[in-house]
């Protein structure tokens, strides 16, 4: 079983990487294709929001010693769902405007292949 002091630590490095996706895929994904999918992407930053949300919802609940599976569960349905809904369409389209070296860029940082130069 995994100890509390273990547990916070695994939480903290997925938390902060997941963070740093979101951050580079409002950075640079989403303003390639903004204009013209400006519906998308709207929907894509408030489920951006709704998962920094529940983040730090789970956060408090790991330091308060009172985490459930209820905020982990919803996390994990928010990021599948996020995932499944409206990413792959748009990472499509973003490649299709990105020069190749923006491509290699965006892609190494978010560690995707399907971005490649």
């Amino acid at each position: 079983m995994v100890g509390a002091s273990s547990l916070r630590q695994r939480w903290s490095a997925f938390e902060s990487c997941l963070t740093w996706h979101l951050e580079a895929e409002e950075r640079y994904v989403l303003p390639l294709v903004e204009r013209t999918h400006a519906v998308e992407i709207q929907e894509a930053r408030r489920a951006h929001a709704r998962i920094r949300k529940l983040v730090s919802e789970v956060a408090l609940e790991l330091e308060l010693n009172i985490a459930g599976e209820c905020s982990t569960h919803e996390l994990m349905s928010m990021l599948r769902e996020h995932a499944r809904r409206n990413m792959p369409a748009l990472y499509t389209r973003a490649d299709e405007v990105a020069s190749s070296t923006v491509r290699y860029c965006v892609g190494a940082m978010l560690g995707l292949a399907m971005l490649d130069a």
